[in-house]
């Protein structure tokens, strides 16, 4: 069972792992198709928050920029403990997302 520390842990240390990523140069604040929260299940457990200029996950923000290109998203962090790093998630249909961390869902807002 992971603890609250266990899963910050790990996603601290996923996050560093995968820092070897290339990355790509882009000035795109909008998220396009990735805005919204959305249920992370692999790797790490979590709720991410894709915004203008931003992401957030476990509360923590970071700067970042994005770049659309087809059904892939390139996310660059300009802050943070991801700086410099850019993660690709993939489009499999507009409400699931393969990423580095594992297979995401989109969660609907209540009204």
């Amino acid at each position: 069972m992971k603890t609250p520390a266990m899963k910050f842990v790990l996603s601290f240390i996923v996050l560093l792992m995968l820092g070897s990523l290339t990355a790509c140069s882009s000035t795109e604040s909008d998220p396009g198709p990735l805005k919204g929260k959305w249920q992370v299940s692999g790797i790490v457990d979590t709720v991410m928050v894709f915004r203008k200029g931003e992401t957030e996950t476990n509360k923590i923000v970071e700067k970042c920029s994005y770049k659309v290109e087809g059904s892939k998203v390139m996310v660059t962090y300009q802050s943070g403990m991801a700086k410099g790093l850019t993660q690709t998630y993939l489009f499999l249909d507009k409400n699931t997302v393969e990423s580095p961390l594992g297979k995401m869902t989109r969660i609907k807002d209540s009204d």
